[in-house]
């Protein structure tokens, strides 16, 4: 008995193996059980592991009695819910939960929820990334209110942001039509810590640059004496300080060292300047006040 059952083993796995090589080699002198097997279209004869010649449908095909329907969703994946079907051509498609759109429901929909509020329609483009169509009056990612209509910025190329207008280098103001560099312009008594004797009166005028201005007669060494002055640019809006720098640059035999700080006080009538002066090989740190005339 035990060497039947051996022998039966022995038996199915040579056959086996020889179904696998095509039974060409010596000792597989036995033909395939599919060799007598018909299997209709679309299917093809398998041997199971108990040596059994079946036919099974090709994959996209479903049994169907002693047939092999064509059945396009049996291999066609539809992600995120989606429901597979199949056109009058027998081309399947995704039919996709609303909040997910792609070939195969793989992307999430960017335009569920509505996100472009009440006053605007939400699209997708080709890649599936979501725009809104805007009513007049309207903008943004949301279509919110445009706080810019009826707010005029002055100037060209002034552009407004959320009912602010941004002001192009130079200028501030609720509509930028200030010039900053304005307010520095006019005759000043000097007071120099550096500068025997250290009373002098200086004037500030306009240099070729909107935010730039000359100090003229500077450290009292004359009226064509001027160092250039540059407005730095308003960060808060909201700040009274209006501060100013001086590059490196000489001033007939002195030269203005390093880079020179200074303000205008919130009545813009008085200015202070910290700066180093250099004379041959002495540094000395120096503070001018300005005061307007």
């Amino acid at each position: 008995m035990y060497k039947s059952s051996v022998f039966r083993t022995i038996s199915l796995t040579l056959f086996l193996f020889c179904a696998i090589i095509g039974f060409t080699l010596q000792g597989c002198d036995h033909p395939s059980p599919c060799e007598t097997v018909g299997c209709p279209p679309n299917s093809e004869c398998v041997i199971t592991a108990s040596g059994v010649a079946s036919c099974e449908c090709k994959p996209g095909y479903v049994k169907e009695g002693d047939t092999c329907r064509y059945v396009p969703c049996s291999i066609y994946e539809c992600y995120n819910d989606g429901i597979c079907y199949v056109d009058s051509l027998d081309v399947p498609h995704c039919q996709c939960p609303p909040e997910y759109v792609g070939i195969r429901c793989e992307r999430y929909n960017e335009c569920y929820g509505n996100p472009c509020g009440a006053h605007g329609t939400c699209e997708l483009d080709s890649l599936y990334n979501a725009r809104c169509n805007c009513e007049p009056g309207y903008i943004g990612s949301d279509c919110h209110p445009d706080l810019c209509i009826g707010v005029v910025c002055q100037y060209v190329n002034t552009s407004c942001n959320e009912g602010v207008c941004k002001c192009n280098t130079g200028y501030e103001g609720d509509t930028c039509g200030i010039l900053i560099r304005n307010k520095f312009l006019g005759t000043y008594n000097a007071i120099d810590s550096c500068v025997t004797p250290p009373n002098f009166v200086v004037t500030i005028t306009a240099a070729d640059s909107i935010d730039q201005f000359y100090i003229n007669n500077f450290y009292n060494k004359g009226v064509n004496a001027k160092v250039k002055a540059k407005v730095t640019p308003v960060i808060n809006p909201s700040s009274t300080v209006l501060t100013f720098n001086v590059a490196s640059q000489a001033v007939g035999n002195i030269i203005v060292a390093g880079l020179a700080q200074g303000y205008i006080n919130t009545a813009q009538t008085t200015i202070n300047l910290q700066y180093q002066s250099s004379i041959s090989s002495s540094i000395d740190s120096c503070r001018v006040v300005l005061i307007k005339q």
